[in-house]
């Protein structure tokens, strides 16, 4: 009776029968097939992450709009309030909007919101 350890696997006999170029050709073939495989997850992954900063900037684009909109309204309420009470009450209302808990950072000014909406179109 033969041990374990003096028995060869199929594998084994069935590679020692086949010549050294196709062993070569499975070889060759193996690594084009992983290679291509690497190509295909490296495009999908450079594809979402361009896909992703598409998305952003598109959502960047909406929040400035809204914000030059926003503003906008701002202004013309207070000038609404300035004819009919003599005051703007601009910063009492923004004060009042302080209190629950929100804050404008002043950042995006009505100019700075004209100059990048164009460099986001």
């Amino acid at each position: 009776m033969k041990s374990p350890a003096s028995t060869v696997s199929p594998l084994k006999i069935w590679l020692s029968q086949m010549s050294v170029e196709i062993q070569a050709a499975i070889i060759s073939g193996v690594f084009n097939l992983a290679s291509a495989l690497i190509a295909a997850i490296a495009a999908a992954t450079i594809g979402k992450a361009i896909g992703d900063r598409r998305k952003l900037k598109e959502t960047l684009k909406t929040a400035t709009d809204d914000i030059a909109f926003l503003l906008e309204v701002e202004a013309l309420h207070c000038d609404r309030n300035k004819q009919e009470t003599g005051q703007s009450l601009k910063n009492t209302v923004r004060e009042e909007v302080r209190e629950l808990g929100l804050n404008f950072s002043g950042k995006l000014t009505p100019g700075r919101v004209r100059a990048n909406r164009t460099d986001w179109r």
